[in-house]
């Protein structure tokens, strides 16, 4: 199973009480909201699916911080965006250095979590996958699977396997479930665990080759950023959009003190600027999609812009 599979889809694990089977949700974080992944060498322990309640302890995993997802808007993203996944509702971003890198595509029903795809960096990169991929069915009860086509050939089918208490390294979560990802022609399994009360959460993902279990991924849950509030992307005008190699990218509607910088999809700085309406040169970019943060005062914002 390929490594970015793990990555996109991974994007969840007290006692031995007894614990109803809990059932998902369709609730889902709320705009800003964040969790940031973290990868741990620590070898945990794998155990078979059940009908009964268990307990997973990894709290005391080693970690290391990745990346940052934060949850925006779906109809504050570009058009270009919102017309290659029309069916989209749900949307969140991978934040590398504070900036958008990528953006994961979901459609919350009645009836089904469903990821739809993402948007990478670069103006060329829109991963929409080969068909629809039901993350969990809604409601979904232990044993209860959703098959879909990878390819034209090769299948996955995610299963409710089990549910219970997770111990992260970030606390316990009680009413956890697992799911797991199996494909055709391959021996590797996914593991995810989900919290999906009172919303849905990822806590924890890890591959599992039927003898030990390979890189174990945590997340860290926290509710919208208490410092930093958006500023409304619809105030900050960004033109043209896209723009030609050669001319300038322009930026209106901020106030004197605003810093404004242009940024690749790395995160890495190429000019910074302040004032009300910054002017930035293409001429020695590549073709490609880049970054313009405004900051002002302790509000921030990033928008996209397309160079040709």
């Amino acid at each position: 199973m390929k490594a970015k599979l793990y990555l996109f889809i991974s994007a969840v694990l007290s006692g031995a009480a007894v614990m109803a089977q809990p059932v998902p949700a369709a609730t889902m974080p709320a705009v800003n909201d964040q969790y940031t992944m973290y990868s741990s060498s620590t070898a945990v322990t794998h155990t078979a699916g059940s009908s009964s309640s268990q307990t997973w302890d990894y709290s005391a995993a080693a970690k290391t911080s990745m990346y940052t997802y934060t949850w925006v808007s779906y109809a504050g993203l570009s058009q270009a965006i919102r017309d290659s996944f029309p069916t989209g509702t749900h949307a969140v971003e991978l934040r590398i250095s504070g900036v958008a890198a990528n953006t994961e595509l979901y459609q919350v029903t009645s009836s089904a979590l469903i990821s739809l795809g993402a948007k990478g960096s670069g103006s060329s990169a829109w991963n929409k996958h080969y068909a629809p991929r039901t993350v969990f069915k809604i409601p979904m009860n232990i044993g209860d699977s959703a098959t879909y086509n990878v390819s034209a050939s090769v299948k996955q089918t995610a299963t409710y396997d089990a549910y219970g208490t997770l111990k992260t390294p970030f606390g316990t979560f009680n009413d956890v479930i697992r799911i797991k990802i199996t494909e055709t022609g391959n021996t590797d399994v996914l593991f995810l665990f989900y919290q999906c009360s009172p919303s849905y959460k990822k806590l924890a993902h890890y591959v599992y080759d039927g003898t030990t279990t390979k890189t174990v991924y945590f997340y860290q849950f926290t509710s919208g950023p208490s410092s930093i509030s958006a500023v409304n992307n619809e105030q900050i005008a960004v033109y043209p959009n896209p723009v030609k190699t050669g001319n300038e990218i322009v930026v209106n509607n901020l106030t004197p003190e605003s810093q404004v910088e242009l940024l690749n999809m790395m995160g890495e700085t190429i000019s910074k600027t302040t004032g009300a309406n910054p002017v930035f040169s293409t001429d020695a970019l590549p073709a490609g999609m880049y970054l313009v943060r405004v900051v002002t005062e302790n509000k921030t914002s990033v928008s996209k812009v397309l160079v040709q």
